[in-house]
This record gives C-alpha cells, sequence and structure tokens, in this order.
C-alpha cells in the first residue's frame, strides 16, 4: 500500500469517529436535564404518599365517629328498654331457668312471659356487662314491675324472693281479714290494722261515721270497709302490710266499672251507700242467682221507710258472730244494727264480691219484702211478699232446727 493510501485511511477512519462521537453526545441528555427529570418523579411519589395517609386518617375518623354514634344511640336504646315492662304490676311470676339453659333462651322466655320487652337487647346487654351464660338455675319470683337490670341482678346472683300466695274470702270484714293474712303467714293482724291508717290516692276514698264496732279499727281505718276486694293474691314474703291494702284497693277500683258507677247514679245512690247495700247481700246470700233478688227486697223495704231488719247488720253490731241471735240481741243501739236504725248502716259491714256489687245496682223487679233460709242444704231462700208468708216460711225454717 502506498503512502497516499495510508494518508486515506486514516483520515475516513479519523472522521468515522468524529460522527461516532457527535451521535453518542446527541443521544444521552445532558446530567442538568437527567437531575430535574429526577426531582420531579420524587415529587409526585411524594404527593402520592400524602394523599393515601390522608385517605387513611379520614377512614380513621369516620370510624371513629361511628363507634361514638353508635355507642351514643345503642346506650339510649338500651336505656329505653330497661325499665320496666309495667312499673304498676302487682304479678309475681314465677320463672325457671333450667340447668345448662343459655341466655338466648332465657332472654326469649323473658320475653313470653312478659318480663322484659326485647329479648334481643337483654342478649346484647347480657354480653356488654359480662353475664352471658351466667345466670344461675333455679326458679325465680320475678315482676313485670322490675327493671331489666334488676331481672339481670336476680338471675345472675341467685337471688330467690319467696312468695305467698293467699285468698281473702268474699264477706269478711277488715277486722277478719287481718286475723286471715296473720293465719295465712303474710303479716301481724296488728301492723294491717296500722296500714288501714295510712293514705291512699284513690278517688272513691271518703271519711267514715264511726269507728269499728269491736274498737279494733279507728274511725279512719274504717273508711276502708267493703273497699278492700276479695281474691287471690300472691305476694313476695317480705310484703308490707301498706303493699297488701294497696294491692286489695287497687282491685277494686278495677272492678268498680264506669258502668257500675253509672247504674249507682241512676239508682240516685251515693257510692257509699251501693257499697253498704252491695256488703249486706254479701253477708246475706251465698248463691248467685239468688244476689239480684235479695237486693230486690233491700230496695222494697227501703222505698216504703220499711226497717231492714237483717241479722247480719246485728252480728257486725256485736263484733262477733253468733251462731244464733236472740230478741235481745236485736236491741243493740249500734248504727250498724238495721233494726235499730231506719234505713241503711252507717257503712259497709263486709268487703263483697262482683257478684254483690252488680246485683246491688241491678235488683231484680220484685215485690218481696221477706225471705227466710230454708236450711235445706242448698243455702237457698224462701222469698214472701205478705207477712202471712213470712211466718210460715219461718215456722217451717224453726222446725228443722228441732
Amino acid at each position: 500500500m502506498s503512502t497516499d493510501d495510508i494518508r486515506k485511511n486514516t483520515y475516513e477512519y479519523a472522521e468515522e469517529k468524529e460522527v461516532l462521537e457527535g451521535n453518542l453526545e446527541d443521544s444521552v441528555p445532558p446530567r442538568s436535564s437527567r437531575s430535574a427529570k429526577h426531582s420531579k418523579s420524587k415529587k409526585r411519589r411524594r404527593r402520592k404518599k400524602n394523599s393515601g395517609c390522608l385517605v387513611v386518617f379520614l377512614i380513621f375518623m369516620m370510624f371513629i365517629m361511628g363507634a361514638v354514634l353508635f355507642a351514643f344511640f345503642g346506650y339510649n336504646y338500651i336505656r329505653d328498654f330497661n325499665d320496666a315492662v309495667d312499673a304498676d304490676s302487682d304479678e309475681v311470676i314465677e320463672f325457671t331457668v333450667k340447668k345448662g339453659m343459655v341466655t338466648t333462651l332465657i332472654a326469649e322466655k323473658l320475653e313470653q312471659e312478659g318480663l322484659v320487652t326485647n329479648e334481643k337487647v337483654f342478649i346484647y346487654k347480657s354480653k356488654l356487662l359480662g353475664l352471658d351464660n351466667k345466670y344461675k338455675a333455679g326458679t325465680y319470683q320475678l315482676s313485670p314491675s322490675m327493671t331489666m337490670e334488676e331481672i339481670m341482678e336476680a338471675l345472675q346472683e341467685g337471688i330467690k324472693r319467696e312468695s305467698i300466695r293467699f285468698t281473702i274470702p268474699e264477706g269478711l270484714n277488715l277486722v277478719q281479714i287481718g286475723e286471715k293474712l296473720e293465719e295465712s303467714g303474710v303479716c301481724k293482724a296488728e301492723d294491717f290494722y296500722a296500714a288501714l291508717e295510712v293514705s291512699y290516692d284513690y278517688d272513691f276514698l271518703e271519711p267514715a261515721e264511726y269507728a269499728d264496732p269491736t274498737g279494733t279499727i279507728s274511725q279512719r281505718g274504717n273508711r276502708l270497709e267493703g273497699l278492700l276486694f276479695p281474691d287471690t293474691y300472691e305476694v313476695y314474703s317480705d310484703v308490707k302490710p301498706e303493699e297488701i291494702v294497696d294491692m286489695m284497693l287497687a282491685q277494686f277500683n278495677k272492678k268498680y266499672t264506669e258502668d257500675i258507677a253509672a247504674s249507682t247514679e241512676a239508682l240516685g245512690l251515693t257510692f257509699r251507700e251501693v257499697c253498704t247495700i252491695a256488703s249486706l247481700i254479701e253477708r246475706e246470700c251465698r248463691v248467685d242467682e239468688e244476689r239480684p233478688v235479695v237486693a230486690s227486697v233491700i230496695f222494697n223495704r227501703l222505698d216504703i221507710s220499711m226497717k231492714l231488719q237483717l241479722d247480719c247488720t246485728v252480728q257486725y253490731a256485736r263484733g262477733e258472730v253468733k251462731e244464733r241471735l236472740t230478741l235481745d240481741d236485736t236491741k243493740i243501739e249500734s248504727p250498724f244494727n238495721t233494726y235499730y236504725v231506719d234505713a241503711l248502716p252507717a257503712g259497709p259491714i263486709s268487703n263483697f264480691g262482683l257478684a254483690s256489687l252488680k246485683a246491688a245496682v241491678n235488683p231484680a223487679d220484685t215485690e218481696f219484702l221477706y225471705y227466710v233460709a230454708r236450711n235445706d242444704g242448698t243455702n237457698m231462700h224462701n222469698f214472701a211478699v205478705t207477712y202471712g208468708e213470712f211466718t210460715e216460711y219461718k215456722q217451717e225454717y224453726l222446725n228443722t232446727l228441732d
């Protein structure tokens, strides 16, 4: 190869090198340009990171607010259902929790028995208070007047309130009711008599004119004669005498309906007068179908200003029951003795049932003025219009006593 050829090749190589280096420089960006792009990328990543934190924070705050609102409304919801189903109820319900009985079944049974208003609230509250499945097996005396928390406490702590069931039959007076209560183990008679002095909030109560003829019941206490409704009651063993009196007054208040009050007014009678007549019917009659007829005799006599001359009023005036009254017994000077006074006795002489009360405001339409017991085991009477008929029936009665 000649010298000229070598130079030519060297020149061409140098030229190609320049071109190649130039192309490389054009394809690689300047250092300052690369730094700017990297900075923008970091800012974009930082903005994304900050946005994510904000979303997490907002979600957390929403969760906290939701929890607070849930707790607030949940508390009020539960609080509303904690109230007693019937705060004024005197009913006692025997409630049994069987061994192994879970809270859900107990709650369901409580709602069925009318002891709580919402079984789900009972279940939730049991879990909230850590009482879930911790209620003890046993038989309990519960009442609709107990709050949900009181019921939960009773079942959880195993509190068993013993109850007493007792019956006050129709026709007893206040003294006899006190004796019956003591006999039944409910309370002492003297404590019951003291409870009659307490004030009770019933519109029908009004002062009595006289004390009890035996001297056991004061004039104030005697205002309740005839107003303690005879019935079967069940109470806790630690019941107070005042609660017993109030319970019996409340029962009377239920029985003395608006219809009975309207009938009383239609007959031109006062409340106390109709109660007095009902108490006489109760003591004079044992058969319900005869009560309106006995009532008619009382009204017929009152209409002609004829003395009632009822033996039951003599017994009450004497202060004790005597199997056979004498003529002297009928002469007792007492405002309760209808052989002595011209009209009704001074007030009720017994605590009567509903049948006698209804008969007092719905007497039968008869002309009877007399009646005499048959003494044949039927507890029935023979009724008479004239005195002659009466004496015949009376003699028949006396013949049965020989």
